[in-house]
């Protein structure tokens, strides 16, 4: 009890320190005041920058005194628009970092050089996608999560998000989608509730009863799904397949004119469907389909800042590849890489009713998913096979006999032709609410993307 008590005011101490004055590196008032202060009075070899190191020394000592072992790399002490690198030894101990990492954009390894989400990454990814009803909201923050670890974002006239690496050697394309399914507006009847199209390839019996938000004129509007009462149905409709015209959306208004205040023809809709981390790693949430790959390309992109690779790497946020890739079409032949990997999820194959014979056998957490088919060039996919095994990170074989259902199938016949690879993660319960994948295939994507650019140097 005296143990744990010392522990826990160890602890308290240490966040507070930590706090006040950002000797990890983490932007605090202190620290901002510091910095400009060190410069004008040359203090950076002075008796307050020696103190501060000391400081902070102190600091790391007792941090490795409660067990929380921290490694500071890549500092940057006065140039705050460069992130920091924290290596700690158990993701409990990212939460204390995260905690303290206000404003600072932050890169969390563990000393095993395994790569773990950001805090920023993976709320406002994640958790804040509840708010994102149009793919030009997630393109603007993928934008700007990338953003520090690249020379140069822009954005073409399909609304593909580019963000660019300079590399001196072979162009290379990695690229994951950032539209997902969801409904189109396409009637409201004279009692205000409205009618909708599918967007991508949506099951519409897993809607009836779902809210949705609504990206209305001037604000978003939250619906209901409706149907009728399964105590009202004739036997013939209780088990029959819902099409887009047997539903509606209930937006709590008494007419048309009402509703015409808030939505008009073309508003898009999105099922609401928080995400929750579940056991094992796993997360459960809409619009896995195709966040993840988001994730795993910033995850990419600031486990590269400041290494060498002889690539010219263009990470790309994808559009329209629910509706036939076509944002993969316009930018590969723009950028006409040799080489162009594709991030998307597959189906995982371990739950009741699928079939390993007819569907495969994927696992959730088994690794991250390389395919083999006449889609993927092999010389690509042998090298991905080739690193992951080599170096013991956990991996899955898809064999896919026919073109794929990514944009994978647009970037190999783009141009005169592109050299292409396909790596996914697995996916139980693929275009519905509640999309499931494991974040330990996540990290294990991101290590295999990272080592596959790094052997061009080695």
């Amino acid at each position: 009890g005296i143990f744990r008590f010392f522990r826990t005011f160890l602890y308290t101490l240490v966040s507070l320190l930590v706090y006040l004055v950002g000797c990890l590196g983490v932007i605090t008032p202190f620290s901002l005041l510091y910095v400009p202060l060190a410069k004008i009075f040359k203090w950076g070899n002075g008796p307050i920058h020696a103190l501060l190191h000391y400081f902070g020394k102190m600091v790391t000592w007792l941090l490795q005194f409660i067990d929380v072992k921290v490694t500071i790399r890549n500092r940057h002490a006065e140039d705050f628009s460069k992130p920091a690198i924290i290596i700690c030894n158990h993701q409990s101990h990212l939460d204390l970092m995260v905690q303290l990492s206000l404003t600072r954009k932050i890169v969390f390894l563990t000393n095993k050089e395994k790569y773990q989400y950001s805090y920023e990454d993976i709320i406002e990814m994640l958790q804040d996608n509840v708010k994102l009803t149009d793919v030009e909201q997630t393109i603007d923050l993928f934008a700007k999560s990338i953003a520090p670890y690249v020379d140069e974002i822009y954005t073409d006239v399909m609304g593909n998000c580019i963000a660019h690496k300079k590399g001196n050697g072979k162009k290379i394309l990695l690229m994951a989608h950032a539209d997902e399914i969801g409904l189109i507006i396409s009637h409201i009847d004279e009692k205000g509730f409205l009618y909708f199209k599918e967007i991508g390839g949506l099951d519409t019996n897993v809607l009836p009863g779902q809210r949705v938000l609504i990206n209305g004129k001037n604000k978003r509007i939250v619906g209901v799904v409706g149907k009728k009462p399964v105590h009202l149905q004739e036997q013939s409709d209780n088990s029959k397949d819902f099409k887009s015209e047997d539903l509606w959306i209930d937006i709590a208004v008494n007419n048309k004119k009402e509703a015409m205040e808030d939505v008009q023809l073309g508003s898009i809709a999105t099922v609401i469907s928080d995400p929750v981390l579940m056991s094992n790693s796993l997360v459960s949430s809409r619009s896995l389909d195709d966040k993840i790959g988001l994730l795993i390309l910033i995850g990419v992109a600031q486990c590269l800042y400041e290494s060498n690779s002889d690539y010219d790497i263009y990470f790309v946020a994808s559009v329209q590849e629910e509706l036939g890739a076509r944002g993969a079409q316009t930018i590969t032949e723009r950028i006409m890489p040799e080489i162009g990997i594709v991030l998307d999820v597959t189906h995982a194959t371990d739950y009741p009713t699928m079939s390993i014979i007819k569907d495969g056998d994927i696992k959730l957490g088994d690794g991250v998913v390389i395919a083999f088919g006449p889609n993927m060039n092999k010389e690509v996919t042998h090298n991905l096979l080739n690193i992951a095994t080599s170096n013991n990170i956990k991996h899955q074989m898809e064999i896919i006999a026919h073109p794929t259902g990514t944009d994978a199938r647009i970037v190999q016949v783009a141009g005169s032709g592109v050299k292409v690879g396909l790596i996914s993660i697995p996916c139980r319960y693929m275009h519905t609410p509640n999309e499931m994948v494991s974040l330990e295939d996540t990290d294990n994507a991101i290590i295999l993307l990272t080592k596959y650019l790094q052997n061009s140097v080695n």
